[in-house]
């Protein structure tokens, strides 16, 4: 009898031993996440103006209304390619663990994988041109929702508009974004995304979008 008790309380103190490591795990996880948060959130702000820079080629010479010539579109995929290696980690799908955050219906790309995002930018160089000379991003802390996805992974939500600008016309546009990004070698990577951009409408003079001159 005496073995038994001894065995049992054995078996107990492990099993206390186990729950206070699992306690202690979920604590610096929890605290270790918090801390990476501004982290996070610069790079979401970082991710989100350059794959609109890129999206809508700002800055590149154009002739209004003519097609891009091969030389033009191999310096953007170029830069499309420079985005893709700042930004991006490509991980096996099954690694993708998004939890339904990721809304397939949110944009007509379909799937949320990097293939997705190459091919919605190769459209963007087929038919006619238009330059758009500044892009003008506003993204609040408040408009960025970040949560934990499992050790290494965090889930986002943004929502944010902007403005292009071409010659002396601006035009107001407002976008969403989710992203699944992943902790590689200290740095955090996007793994899958998802995007849509709205509006657009008729091109306002930016005097008018500005309030006018004095």
């Amino acid at each position: 009898m005496k073995l038994f008790w001894k065995k049992v309380n054995r078996g107990l103190l492990l099993g206390a031993v186990l729950l206070v490591a699992l306690v202690v795990l979920i604590v610096v996880q929890s605290v270790s996440f918090r801390r990476a948060k501004p982290v996070i959130r610069q790079e979401v702000k970082d991710y989100a103006g350059d794959l609109l820079e890129v999206m809508y080629a700002v800055g590149d010479r154009v002739e209004p209304g003519s097609e891009l010539t091969a030389e033009q579109k191999q310096a953007r995929r170029e830069r499309f390619e420079a985005f893709v290696r700042e930004y991006w980690q490509e991980v096996p799908e099954k690694e993708i663990r998004n939890g339904g955050l990721i809304s397939t219906a949110l944009s007509g790309t379909g799937s949320s994988g990097l293939s997705s995002l190459r091919t919605e930018f190769e459209n963007t160089l087929s038919g006619k041109q238009y330059p758009v000379e500044k892009l003008n991003l506003q993204l609040p802390n408040s408009n960025i929702s970040i949560r934990v996805n499992g050790p290494g992974y965090a889930l986002v939500n943004v929502s944010f508009s902007f403005s292009t600008v071409s010659g002396d016309y601006e035009t107001l546009r407002s976008g969403e974004l989710q992203l699944e990004l992943k902790r590689v070698k200290g740095s955090w990577k996007v793994i899958s995304s998802n995007h849509s951009f709205y509006g657009g409408g008729e091109p306002t003079p930016i005097a008018e979008t500005t309030g006018g001159a004095e």
